[in-house]
């Protein structure tokens, strides 16, 4: 029997390890060539570079990634493209009418989320929508104080939680339930100017552009580490998988270990707007 249980796991991990043999890290160029935002990809050790993975993209401001499709947000066209991982089944408009200011985007648990930057016609808000892009709903969170709370930038799903960053003018990290319950817009206070942000099953990551840092807190909120990682320059993006974290810093993507060390350039050449990768664990 313990024989049987020891194959299993063994098993197991192999499966797991087969699972991320083909995970990669994927950016947004937000101007691209010949006036078109593009898609890049890269492997996890920053070989196979392809800045010219998916072409087309109208303003890409936003990258994210799960086991079947790569998303974007098209800033400028005012929709979410999507596309599968091999590139193929390029769908500019795979959802039209996302709200004015969009911002960032996530996949987790059969839902698109992402945020929306207060306009003069509506307010700020966390915007959802089924996973196969029906069922839209821009204000399923909608926020009670627009005027504090009013450009939402980077978010997350993990453990049962959205977390985002509020950019400006008051600079928080805030979170709510799944389903759209118990919203704390105070999170995580004291910060300046928090873009990126990058959750674990244990920490969460934000780039404080105030300070020049990648920031730190426990999932719980406490014990927050404002220069965790000192001297990155003005972060806009983060990436986490389960050993690594992953930015843009001017025309490179930069890489470290989950603890702050490591700090290296992985993908010299790369100019990206917003980074993602795949092999996140549970999403």
């Amino acid at each position: 029997m313990l024989f049987l249980t020891l194959l299993a796991a063994a098993i197991g991990c192999l499966l797991c390890l087969a699972g991320r043999a083909d995970a990669r890290v994927y950016w947004a160029l937000l101007g691209g060539f010949g006036g078109e935002g593009e898609i890049g990809r890269a492997n996890l050790d920053g070989s196979g570079k392809d800045r010219h993975f998916i072409h087309g993209a109208v303003g890409p401001v936003a990258i994210a990634v799960d086991d079947r499709h790569v998303y974007w947000i098209n800033a400028d066209g005012g929709t979410i493209g999507r596309a599968r991982l091999d590139g193929s089944k390029v769908d500019q408009d795979f959802i039209d009418g996302i709200g004015g200011f969009p911002r960032d985007l996530t996949v987790a648990d059969g839902y698109i989320y992402w945020t929306i930057g207060e306009t003069v016609q509506a307010p700020a808000s966390i915007a959802r929508a089924k996973l196969n892009g029906t069922g839209v709903d821009l204000d399923f969170i909608a926020f009670d104080q627009p005027a504090d709370f009013s450009t939402p930038t980077e978010i997350e799903v993990q453990g049962g939680y959205i977390y985002w960053t509020n950019a400006y003018p008051v600079y928080t990290i805030a979170r709510a339930r799944v389903d759209g319950s118990e919203l704390d817009q105070s999170f995580i206070t004291g910060l300046k100017n928090p873009f990126g942000l990058a959750v674990t099953d244990s920490y969460l990551y934000w780039g404080n552009r105030g300070t020049h840092s990648i920031s730190r807190a426990s999932i719980d909120g406490t014990g927050t580490e404002i220069d965790f990682i000192p001297d990155t320059g003005r972060i806009g993006s983060i990436a986490a998988d389960e050993r690594f974290l992953y930015w843009p810093h001017d025309d490179d993507i930069i890489r470290a270990r989950l603890n702050g060390s490591k700090v290296k350039t992985l993908i010299p050449h790369a100019p990206a707007y917003s980074v993602a990768v795949d092999g996140l664990g549970p999403r």
